[in-house]
């Protein structure tokens, strides 16, 4: 028994020897000298090395929200108007390429007329693709501005649920 425990660990430390006898070889054919001959202006380049490295698109929408709906301080001239400001979100995009930010919505509920928002503050004409970046940026930051449709036929009184995702992508 105790020559076989010995036998296996000749074994072993004869292969863990191997094993470190090739790693030192191959780190040492690895390893590129260059010898500057002796005199003035004389150089010495090394061959070159390669190194390859993959880049993947990268993007991150970041989002603050100032949204604060109506609830009950509904007034008749708001129904007149048509609307109540609803408040802003600002979205910052970061992306390495080009990149679109878009917005999507749950559909209002039958009796409740919904948001709609404007890209540039005046406009409301609630666009599915709020802005795109013209190539890479650091930080493109765009504010959206809601509004909370009112129209006296269509608004049952109520409580209604809305839900609005926002989307970065890059091709």
């Amino acid at each position: 028994m105790i020559q076989l425990v010995k036998q296996t660990r000749w074994r072993c430390r004869s292969v863990m020897f191997l094993a470190t006898l090739l790693f030192v070889a191959a780190k040492a054919h690895a390893q590129t000298f260059c010898d500057l001959p002796s005199g003035n202006n004389k150089s010495c380049i090394t061959p070159p090395m390669t190194i390859t490295v993959q880049v993947p698109n990268a993007t991150r929408l970041s989002m603050t929200s100032s949204l604060t709906p109506p609830n009950n301080d509904v007034k008749a001239s708001d129904y007149t108007a048509g609307f109540k400001a609803s408040g802003t979100v600002s979205l910052t995009a970061k992306s390495n390429v080009t990149a679109n930010v878009t917005i999507s919505q749950s559909s209002s509920p039958a009796s409740y007329s919904g948001f709609e928002w404007a890209t540039d503050g005046t406009t409301f004409t609630s666009p599915t693709t709020l802005f795109s970046t013209a190539g890479a940026t650091a930080g493109l930051t765009k504010v959206i501005t809601f509004r909370t449709k009112l129209l006296w036929a269509a608004d049952v009184p109520g409580s209604y649920t809305q839900t609005l995702n926002f989307t970065i992508t890059a091709p």
